[in-house]
Order: C-alpha cells, then sequence, then structure tokens
C-alpha cells in the first residue's frame, strides 16, 4: 500500500497517493505509561511523515497535498501504517506544516517532516 492524504475529515473518497512517498514510524502516542497492571498509552495519538530530501518542486507538491501551502494547520483524512502490524488504516487528523525548512547546497530541502495530530478513526 501506499501513503494517501485527502483535504478534510472522512474523505478516503478523496485520497491521493502521497508523491514523493515518506517514511515514517507508524501511529504513535506521546506516552507510555508502565503500571503494575499494565501497559498503558496515554494521549493523543499522532504520526511524523518524513522525507531525507526533497526538491523545491517536491515540497511544493508535498505542502499542497496537505492543504499546507499557505496555511499552519489543516484538517485531513490519512491512509497510513498502523501502531502494531504496519497494515494501513484510514484516520482523521490535522496536518501541521513543518518549520520554514533551509534550502540544501544544491537547491533541496533536507530532513523534512509534517506531523499529522490528533488521530481518530475516519467514520
Amino acid at each position: 500500500m501506499t501513503y494517501q492524504v485527502a483535504d478534510g475529515h472522512n474523505n478516503a473518497a478523496g485520497y491521493a497517493d502521497i508523491d514523493p512517498q515518506p517514511a515514517s514510524d507508524g501511529i504513535q502516542t506521546p506516552r507510555r505509561s508502565y503500571t503494575a497492571s499494565g501497559v498503558y498509552d496515554d494521549g493523543r495519538q499522532y504520526i511524523v511523515l518524513r522525507w531525507n530530501v526533497l526538491t523545491d518542486t517536491e515540497l511544493t507538491t508535498v505542502l499542497t497535498a496537505f492543504g499546507l501551502a499557505d496555511a499552519i494547520t489543516n484538517e485531513v483524512t490519512v491512509s497510513v501504517p498502523g501502531e502494531f502490524n504496519r497494515t494501513f488504516v484510514d484516520k482523521n487528523g490535522t496536518a501541521v506544516r513543518p518549520h520554514s525548512p533551509e534550502l540544501g547546497y544544491r537547491d533541496w530541502y533536507n530532513d523534512i517532516e509534517i506531523r499529522v495530530i490528533d488521530l481518530e478513526d475516519t467514520a
């Protein structure tokens, strides 16, 4: 499967492949608590999507796909690897624009990250 994104919540019908495809560690939670009665994940789920190197055109394409070309945040629906078995799941969330990246030595951007926070199951 491929990473996909659509503008707005509950919009799996509007999916488009993210191009170029990012890397990620899958869905995560901010805290994990260990107690005598078990292990608990605490906090709202999120995912960090990473690109090692993007050209100026690729960065513009990625930001536009997430609705972040002219905004700091945007509601999206994403298809991303889940927490444990790495099968792709549909989630609603809020995409957060990365800080202004530094232009690389040869006109590319390094280490770009888009966070999709407050992940919830789609309706």
